[in-house]
């Protein structure tokens, strides 16, 4: 069971809905969780850009003009929804774990900033929970709140407001699922205040039936919230296969490589000795070869240079976690992000010719 929750501060941008079908992909998330989507085009347009396949079922509940916006998708073949629940800050579905026959409830939440708004959500829930027990409850999102001094850097910590949150968990006996990777996972764009807005709540019974269930943050990336994810297992998702893309025709050395992968000859001495389709054949197999092994190398010095982008974004966002941060960090954020949008771009036209959209 893998759960990926992230605010995503609006989802217009399509190198986000990229990111977000990679990592939905990569880790198997069975269910994704969406906050502050600002859009009304979520359901029957982008859920599918989102999701990346035909698989999958949508519920969201619309932004107030530009703000707010909940998007709930997941896989219909594991989980059988029976019900979705819509109130102020949240949105339930409920259903059943087809392979347990366990009744679950998602709720996704994306808690409003207003403190009297916020406290009559917690009841919202309190009721919500308490009229089925019997059933395993998990409880994520933005809850836009604290539940420690501890868990903010360079802003007030609100007791009254981690109050009412600390009580809400525990009255209706939610646990909170240790989370790994950073203290944070809100971080202001000027790199200066720091808070942990979001986790997962989950109910006893989930525990005892999903006992390892663990919490990781990602990379805070494209957006000012990191994504997290809730998982059960480790899974190995096997080498990517060989395709042919129209972006590699833009690619300077891609000629060279057709040059030299056409040019070679299999067994020159028998040249005479071979008809016309057979030689043909050959050069293909030598170019899909070389084609194959350039891949490989361009591939590899792409996901190196994104791994050292993405941790010099993360070593940064350390630094301001520890109030060291100054203007040429936060511009060296910048100029690290603006290469990951040039390689995620590139990754999108591909994707597009994969899954025949234009």
């Amino acid at each position: 069971m893998n759960i990926f929750s992230n605010n995503i501060r609006g989802i217009g941008c399509e190198v986000k809905r990229s990111w977000l079908r990679d990592c939905r992909i990569k880790h198997h998330s069975f269910f994704v969780g969406l906050q502050e989507t600002k859009s009304t085009e979520v359901k029957n347009k982008l859920d599918r850009q989102i999701w990346g396949s035909l698989n999958f079922q949508c519920e969201v509940i619309d932004p107030v003009g530009l703000s707010g916006g909940i998007a709930s998708i997941w896989d219909p073949s594991l989980f059988q929804v029976s019900e979705s629940i819509k109130g102020v800050g949240f949105l339930a579905i409920k259903g059943s774990w087809l392979k347990l026959r366990k009744n679950c409830c998602f709720v996704n939440v994306y808690a409003p900033q207003d403190p009297l708004r916020k406290r009559s959500m917690w009841n919202n829930l309190f009721d919500l929970i308490n009229s089925d027990l019997d059933s395993s409850w998990f409880v994520f999102g933005d809850f836009n709140v604290v539940r420690l001094p501890q868990e903010r850097l360079g802003s007030t910590f609100c007791q009254n407001s981690a109050y009412y949150f600390n009580e809400f968990i525990h009255s209706i006996g939610l646990l909170e699922i240790k989370m790994g990777g950073r203290r944070f996972t809100y971080m202001h764009s000027a790199g200066d205040k720091h808070s942990k807005l979001d986790r997962f709540l989950v109910s006893l019974n989930a525990i005892e039936t999903w006992p390892n269930l663990n919490v990781t943050t990602m990379p805070r990336v494209h957006f000012d919230h990191c994504a997290i994810l809730l998982s059960a297992s480790q899974l190995d998702f096997g080498p990517p296969p060989f395709k042919l893309y129209n972006s590699w025709l833009k690619d300077p050395e891609f000629e060279g490589i057709l040059r030299r992968g056409w040019g070679i000859n299999n067994n020159p001495s028998h040249q005479l000795f071979r008809s016309p389709l057979s030689m043909v054949a050959g050069k293909l197999r030598n170019l899909k070869e070389h084609i194959k092994a350039w891949r490989k190398e361009v591939t590899e010095k792409s996901r190196k240079e994104m791994e050292e982008l993405t941790n010099r974004i993360n070593d940064i966002d350390h630094l301001a976690e520890q109030g060291l941060i100054n203007k040429d960090l936060l511009l060296s954020r910048q100029t690290a992000y603006q290469k990951i949008m040039e390689i995620e771009s590139r990754r999108i036209e591909d994707f597009k010719q994969k899954s025949r959209t234009t």
